[in-house]
């Protein structure tokens, strides 16, 4: 009688309790049975039943689990679910909120897109190796197959001739010998042009070893122009029919801080003469005051951290650089770390910054000490800051 009485006395219990088929499924867990389950709770259920709580604390747990519904019906059900299981610590549900949306935005996306279901990552992964390693053999063979070509279908003037003289095999006594680099630019400048037309020179090659007339270009680039001074540009410029400069305003200056004594004015400063720096002008920024046609290059890429180049995009370039974000967060490994000394820089006498000086040894010693056997090294401002360092 009480076996044919429970079927619907417990479909009323549920009723009250609110419960669904999933969260029975939960409530049953590895038990064998229904029965079998009621028997293990029904010692607590009794206690739970007297007069005073009147089943207070199943109450409870049944508002408990209504308020998880909300969660499983915003498509939250691992986060629900990890509650229930203790996973999760409650007092903490926001700061899983966000991977558990991540998750659920996923899985919604997986159901939509039936090709993504379909997604092998492990063969998408293989077909792209290879695909990389033939796109480099590839590459390769077309640098060995496209000059050859290039070659075969030019008309080299004196071909003949220049063969000759480029021949690396050592000449007879008495023979006339092989011709300078100067001299065999000048003698077969349109053959060289015809078989290199793209020359990569310094302004200094330039005026060295191109003789001014003999051989000139369709298109003159100067790359890193920030550092070029005028002097050095012009004789370059006056061998191409066109010019691009190439550079970026926002750098130092060139300056004559590296050179051997020419361009530094001498400074009297109590009994020592200080070297003063003189700063130059550049190409770039003579082409800027002349009002040529300016082209801007936004995006950078050289940075392994976007911190690297955080700071100058701001102060210096109005944020108007596009950068690529770092993978893996920022760790503490990567990018820049400012740490200021309240340092002065003696110019008129030892030329250093001792505070800054200690400052460099102590995290020397830090960093040698933390056990990661990685290797350090030093910029200097000059060579005295860098023997105090040493000395330190």
């Amino acid at each position: 009688e009480a076996l044919a009485k429970f079927p619907s006395l417990w479909s009323e219990f549920c009723k009250a309790l609110d419960a669904n088929e999933e969260s029975l499924t939960r409530w049953l867990g590895n038990s064998a049975t229904l029965l079998s389950r009621v028997g293990e709770c029904l010692e607590r259920w009794k206690a739970d039943a007297d007069a005073e709580s009147t089943f207070l604390n199943l109450r409870r747990w049944a508002k408990f689990l209504s308020g998880l519904e909300g969660l499983r019906d915003l498509g939250l059900k691992s986060l629900a679910d990890g509650v229930i299981e203790k996973k999760v610590d409650l007092t903490r549900l926001a700061d899983y909120a966000p991977s558990a949306i991540a998750r659920a935005c996923r899985s919604e996306r997986m159901k939509k897109l039936k090709t993504l279901q379909q997604f092998d990552g492990p063969d998408h992964t293989r077909k792209a190796d290879a695909f990389a390693r033939i796109i480099e053999e590839e590459r390769d063979m077309l640098r060995r197959l496209l000059p050859a070509k290039l070659c075969r279908a030019r008309s080299v003037p004196g071909e003949q001739f220049l063969r000759r003289e480029l021949d690396p095999q050592p000449r007879k006594k008495g023979a006339p010998q092989h011709l300078t680099i100067r001299a065999l630019l000048s003698e077969y400048g349109d053959a060289i042009a015809a078989l290199t037309p793209c020359v990569l020179a310094s302004p200094d090659s330039v005026a060295q070893y191109l003789e001014p007339g003999k051989l000139s270009f369709d298109l003159v680039v100067f790359d890193e122009a920030s550092q070029i001074t005028v002097p050095n540009a012009i004789g370059a410029m006056g061998r191409g029919k066109a010019v691009v400069v190439v550079g970026d305003s926002k750098q130092m200056p060139p300056t004559s801080f590296f050179s051997c004594g020419g361009g530094m004015v001498m400074e009297e400063e109590g009994e020592q003469e200080e070297p003063v720096v003189v700063t130059l002008g550049s190409i770039l920024d003579e082409c800027g005051v002349s009002g040529l046609e300016r082209v801007w290059l936004s995006w950078h890429y050289r940075s392994a951290d976007e911190s690297l180049i955080a700071f100058s995009n701001k102060r210096y370039y109005e944020d108007r650089l596009s950068s690529f974000p770092a993978p893996g967060g920022r760790p503490e490994s990567l990018g820049i770390t400012w740490m200021p000394v309240k340092g002065e820089f003696h110019t008129g006498g030892t030329r250093t910054n001792p505070v800054e000086a200690e400052a460099i040894v102590r995290e020397v010693r830090k960093r040698l000490g933390d056990g990661t056997g990685r290797s350090i090294g030093v910029v200097a401002l000059n060579a005295p800051q860098a023997k105090l360092i040493l000395q330190e």
